[in-house]
């Protein structure tokens, strides 16, 4: 038996010979890879960080560490609800640390559901980051196969009214508006609406942000208008759609 060694020299070789040579592959270098997510206030616990075909959750300190990183040129998106998604690219030659920094970002959210056939219960609909508003406009669609034509619906901010619009096919539009006295200010996760809707079949279907245009000719989707005016919509705003399981 030889050990490892770059070259070999056999001498005085006068027949055949069979030699036998094992290899050993050894593993490829791994790093460790660190990374600091944070808003323009603090560190952010609890963003989804996806790298390496692994997710893994910030801590407390907004860090999210994974280990065994292999060398070359790797992808991360960075999510959580609230704040746009950021994505971008590390090149891996060396363990390092990786600072990302969330933008919150206005946001409606139709909250999953699991609910009984036989015993619906209220879906709520949620918004977060708006700052100050003088209108949120909602139009979401539900699928007809899976709940009846008739909705219902509650306001679950204090002193503000609504204004809505049943224009069939599922399509529930509804405008809130503040009246005087109502807190404008909406930053942290809050119930703006209640809707309740009635199963007629089991399965698992999606609340949907949708648009249509009225008999008039007049557009509509979700959007907000803040205190000064401003209109957002579309690529503005996070819309967040939810998932309704419906069980016997």
């Amino acid at each position: 038996s030889v050990g490892p060694r770059a070259t070999y020299t056999f001498n005085n070789v006068t027949s055949n010979h069979t030699i036998s040579v094992s290899f050993t592959t050894l593993p490829p270098d791994t790093y460790t890879v660190t990374f600091n997510v944070s808003d323009s206030e603090k560190a952010v616990k609890g963003a989804n960080v996806s790298f390496n075909s692994e997710t893994m959750t910030t801590n407390d300190q907004g860090e999210a560490i994974f280990t065994g990183v292999t060398a070359g040129e790797k992808q991360y998106t960075v999510s959580k609800d609230g704040y746009g998604d950021v994505s971008g690219d590390v090149n891996v030659d060396s363990s390092k640390t990786v600072n990302v920094l969330l933008e919150k970002k206005p946001m409606i959210q139709v909250a999953g559901r699991i609910m009984q056939i036989d015993d619906p219960l209220p879906i709520s609909v949620r918004a977060q980051n708006l700052g100050e508003v003088n209108l949120i406009e909602v139009v979401i669609q539900y699928d007809t196969e899976y709940f009846d034509a008739s909705w219902f619906f509650s306001v679950r901010l204090s002193k503000w009214q609504p204004v809505f619009k049943d224009p069939g096919n599922g399509i529930i539009h509804i405008v809130l508006s503040p009246n005087e006295g109502a807190t404008k200010l909406i930053d942290e996760l809050t119930n703006i609406l209640s809707i309740e809707l009635t199963p007629k079949k089991a399965g698992t279907t999606e609340l949907a942000y949708t648009s249509y245009t009225s008999e008039g000719g007049v557009p509509f989707e979700t959007n907000i208008i803040t205190t000064e005016g401003t209109r957002l919509s579309g690529s503005d705003l996070i819309l967040d759609e939810g998932t309704i399981t419906i069980t016997n």
